[in-house]
């Protein structure tokens, strides 16, 4: 029954988020979610097209969230680097296919339903909207990066290992989507790990308003 489902919803922070900033959304995804059920439709088909709906709204309000408070965009930062530190334990394949499709990915749409994957994949999306429910209300302008900014990130990066050729291939789109699955999550883990470690906060207030983007809006 639709208050069953809400019940059932209204258990996840993520989805109290989303009843509280988009009512008709939320009550459309509501219906449908039962409708598929009473149909016996295949769990596993729900799922799917819930993730799709989510994601399809997090892409149309993703100019919002980079408008929130640096704080906000430091909570997306390290709930996704949480993440895929998380989803790195549990295979290659969850991590790299978070990485590149996020919620919609199938290995990623099957461990939402599973109590231990759950509260880090739905977690990191209730980040993102709630600096969207911000970005709504409050919206601020973020500086582009500097160069000395990038000059930083780049030192930290390579306090981490990483070598010139590495800094050439995470630059580079099409290389990096032909490299190994595994190196991709580790780069991509360390490249944002590195941000926050940063000790200027404006340099990574700035960083993160520019490199959160594709997160936000892939």
């Amino acid at each position: 029954t639709p208050d069953a489902a809400d019940a059932t919803f209204q258990r996840a922070d993520l989805w109290r988020v989303l009843k509280r900033e988009f009512p008709e959304w939320y009550a459309l995804q509501l219906k449908q979610a039962v409708e598929l059920e009473q149909q016996k439709k295949d769990p596993a088909q729900v799922a799917s097209q819930m993730a799709q709906s989510l994601a399809a709204l997090r892409r149309q309000y993703a100019a919002q969230a980079l408008q929130a408070s640096p704080n906000r965009l430091v909570a997306i930062a390290q709930a996704f680097v949480e993440n895929l530190a998380h989803l790195k334990k549990h295979s290659t394949e969850a991590c790299y296919g978070y990485i590149a499709q996020g919620e919609t990915n199938p290995v990623i749409v099957t461990l939402m339903r599973s109590p231990e994957h759950t509260p880090h994949l739905q977690g990191h999306a209730a980040t993102i909207f709630e600096a969207i429910a911000e970005g709504r209300k409050a919206p601020r302008a973020h500086i582009p990066p500097k160069q000395s900014d990038f000059d930083a990130l780049v030192a930290e990066l390579t306090s981490r290992g990483w070598s010139q050729a590495d800094l050439q291939l995470f630059s580079d789109d099409k290389a990096l989507a032909r490299s190994p699955q595994d190196k991709v999550c580790k780069m991509v883990h360390q490249w944002f790990e590195a941000q926050l470690a940063l000790k200027d906060h404006e340099a990574r207030q700035r960083l993160l308003a520019d490199t959160l983007r594709p997160i936000v809006q892939g």
